[in-house]
């Protein structure tokens, strides 16, 4: 039985870590721009701790890690390629990282409950990743 795909993804990539795991979330980044640079369709959703990304005065959103590029220059990277970046939208109420949205992020910026995400996950088979 061949179903017509029903969204646009061919991967999710969460991003649920934040300051206090750097490297994990730096992981998380360079996963979905490798994506997006390969022409992968792939949607970055930053839910709990990760949802403080969207700010550009992020704790630490400007250091490397490791042999990695920081979080800022991969969000610079997704931005490029038009990946979207979303926000789990029970989380955009709760963080205060809201008020201060990067002004890159923005033309990507979109809102989605996970849900959304596990609904695309369960019947369109779009791989998932959290970080």
């Amino acid at each position: 039985m061949n179903r017509e795909k029903k969204n646009k993804y061919d991967l999710h990539v969460v991003i649920a870590s934040g300051p206090e795991d750097l490297s994990r979330a730096v992981l998380g980044f360079a996963f979905a721009a490798s994506a997006a640079v390969s022409d992968i369709n792939v949607l970055t959703m930053l839910s709990g701790d990760g949802a403080v990304w969207i700010s550009d005065d992020a704790p630490r959103i400007r250091e490397p890690r490791f042999a990695f590029s920081s979080i800022e220059e991969y969000i610079d990277i997704l931005v490029q390629h038009n990946s979207d970046i979303c926000l789990c939208s029970a989380c955009a109420e709760h963080s205060c990282a809201a008020d201060k949205i990067n002004p890159k992020i923005l033309p990507r910026l979109c809102h989605s409950g996970l849900s959304e995400l596990t609904i695309r996950t369960a019947t369109d088979g779009v791989q998932t990743v959290v970080f």
